[in-house]
């Protein structure tokens, strides 16, 4: 039988040493690899944005409106709403009743609306 020298120890050895760090490396995650599941109120206002956010164009080219999450209260939805300079209130104040009204439809059609609140937030060139 032929028996193998000991040099054949340190090849194993460093084998086993690169099998090792070879696996942890597999095993450590990189920075935001980690599942994320949003809640329904990030849902909401992503949907909501995604498809009603209104650009400042157009007829609507004197505001634009946005729903964004209230940083206080986990159960509130702002519609953020700034008239441009020159821009008719009006028209942004039909348009944010618009807002509302899609922001209650999306979250009635999610089962939302029994939690949801939406509060306003207004900027106009005069107030900053």
């Amino acid at each position: 039988m032929k028996r193998y020298s000991h040099a054949v120890s340190p090849v194993l050895l460093v084998f086993a040493v690169v099998a090792a760090i070879g696996s942890i490396a597999a095993q450590k995650k990189e920075s935001g690899s980690d599942p994320y599941t949003q809640t329904k109120r990030e849902w909401l206002v992503t949907e909501f944005n995604s498809q009603y956010a209104t650009p400042p164009t157009g007829a609507r080219a004197g505001h634009l409106i946005h729903a964004i999450e209230d940083a206080t209260d986990e159960n509130t939805v702002i519609l953020w709403a700034g008239l441009i300079k020159g821009g008719d209130r009006e028209i942004m104040n039909e348009s944010l009743d618009l807002a509302r009204d899609a922001l209650e439809l999306i979250a009635e059609v999610h089962g939302f609306d029994d939690w949801l609140i939406i509060r306003e937030q207004i900027r106009t060139p005069d107030k900053k």
